[in-house]
């Protein structure tokens, strides 16, 4: 079972704004406004990068999975063997995730403090590759071993739970016993739960498409509709918030990532618009991320592009338009590598 050309399209697209969105130096007003996150309550489409990425990630397994069990019979000890197997690789793959997390923290605060007084002990877990590996975790093992029904009531409990446990005092409270943290913390431990539900309804959809017969995209179509509608009922007393993850966020976010995905579903299939640009970025998602920090810093550093943007751009174009030209040349910069490893039919998996 060969994956969904879409999922490539839509990783592509969900990495080159957080590419955009990661090197820029200012907080984007006005024009630019929808490459910051909400201050506190509220939704831009910054804020919906981390549960698109996460929903891809949930797309992603099925398709994968299918392939891997497929191979070399299906008798009943062939079965539980590639079990075992996927299950090695399921937890090799999120202990690399956790360990990429944690190195490129480690790389962030020795840049952000010079290396004066930074010890390895100080560098924290959380962060989007931890909230990542956890999801794919999560999802990968229910995938495995609870029925599709039980995954849909897990994704519906999801919600209605951390409804009446993830306020600001807990998520503080959760953080600061697991990681030592004060204030809260971007991708913290207990609002990684929340996004649980993100990740199986990601699953759920893929296994839909893989299963069903016929026209699929109205019954996506109408649950987009529903995931939306639920959001921003629910926002009237439940404030979206990208910070909590409350449930109306996560709820409203799922429906969304679910509409761009029937987007790219469309556009690939019905269209046959040329997205090479933004697949080429998909193809190799995570090694791609793992480059834009530490490639943007040493370009930083060795050659003073941000220097030279505030200092001879800026006064003739205006701050944000110099800082948003930056982040697209470190996004053009990014994808250049990108399309070489595609050329070179080279696809690094993590």
């Amino acid at each position: 079972m060969d994956r969904e050309p879409s999922l490539d399209l839509l990783r592509g697209i969900t990495l080159a704004l957080m590419i955009i969105v990661g090197n820029g130096m200012v907080a984007f007003t006005g024009f630019y406004a929808q490459l910051s996150h909400s201050v506190w309550n509220g939704l831009t489409l910054t804020d919906l990068i981390m549960p698109l990425f996460i929903f891809v990630v949930g797309l992603t397994i099925p398709y994968s999975f299918s392939k891997r069990l497929a191979r070399r019979g299906n008798s009943l000890d062939i079965v539980k063997k590639k079990k075992k197997r996927l299950i090695e690789h399921i937890l090799q793959r999120t202990f690399i995730l956790i360990a990429l997390g944690f190195l490129l923290n480690y790389i962030d605060k020795l840049f952000l403090t010079q290396g004066q007084d930074y010890i390895l002990a100080d560098t924290g877990l959380y962060g989007v590759l931890f909230r990542i590996a956890l999801c794919y975790l999560v999802a990968s093992l229910t995938f495995l071993y609870l029925k599709p029904k039980w995954r849909i009531i897990l994704a519906m409990a999801i919600p209605l739970v951390y409804y009446f446990i993830g306020t600001e005092p807990n998520i503080i409270a959760v953080d600061h016993a697991i990681f030592g943290t004060t204030g809260l913390v971007s991708e913290g431990m207990l609002s990684t739960f929340a996004s649980f539900a993100v990740v199986l309804i990601g699953v759920l959809v893929s296994e839909y498409m893989l299963t069903t017969e016929g026209p699929k995209l109205p019954n996506l179509t109408k649950l987009a509709a529903l995931l939306i509608g639920i959001g921003i009922v629910s926002s009237f007393w439940l404030p979206v918030n990208k910070q909590l993850w409350t449930s109306s966020y996560s709820v409203l976010t799922a429906g969304l990532s679910l509409v761009l995905f029937l987007a790219c579903y469309y556009l690939l299939k019905r269209v046959n618009i040329v997205t090479e640009f933004f697949s080429v970025l998909g193809m190799n998602c995570i090694f791609l991320y793992l480059l834009n920090m530490p490639v943007g810093s040493l370009i930083d550093v060795f050659t003073g592009a941000r220097t030279y943007s505030v200092y001879y751009l800026a006064p003739h174009i205006g701050l944000m338009n110099s800082d948003f030209l930056i982040a697209l040349a470190y996004l053009g910069l990014l994808w250049l590598v990108g399309f070489i490893l595609y050329k070179l039919k080279v696809f690094i998996k993590v």
